[in-house]
């Protein structure tokens, strides 16, 4: 049975519910938010430029980064989150901050029922604050 892990928390405890999934061989995909990782996008560089001209964004960035091995099977859904990141940083206040939050919990529910129509996936995995 393959699992899909569905999370927006992207700390340390997700990721080794994450890394433990593959090593057994039952991480079949990965649907979070917005975490960093090298994809050899332009992306990438867009992310390193950002670091260097903001290091306190380097240091969020670094927050969200996962695990190289992870990275294949990672799916983001980056929309809200960065909506909720930019709305908490411009002190709107945590009913804001909240609603944003409950939108992309949301979006990342119905994305992971669909989901789970699909024969590939056996099973769920889902943690709401990690």
């Amino acid at each position: 049975m393959r699992f899909l892990l569905g999370t927006l928390a992207h700390n340390a405890h997700i990721q080794n519910v994450a890394l433990c999934l593959l090593e057994l061989g039952m991480l079949a995909r990965y649907e979070t938010a917005w975490v960093n990782y090298r994809d050899g996008s332009r992306a990438a560089a867009v992310r390193d430029r950002l670091g260097r001209a903001a290091p306190v964004l380097a240091g969020a960035l670094s927050r969200r980064g996962v695990a190289d091995s992870l990275q294949p099977f990672i799916h983001r859904q980056v929309f809200w989150e960065v909506c909720r990141v930019l709305a908490s940083r411009a002190g709107l206040g945590p009913v804001a901050t909240d609603w944003l939050h409950d939108k992309a919990t949301a979006r990342l529910g119905r994305t992971c029922a669909r989901l789970m129509g699909q024969p590939e996936f056996g099973g769920f995995f889902g943690v709401e604050y990690g």
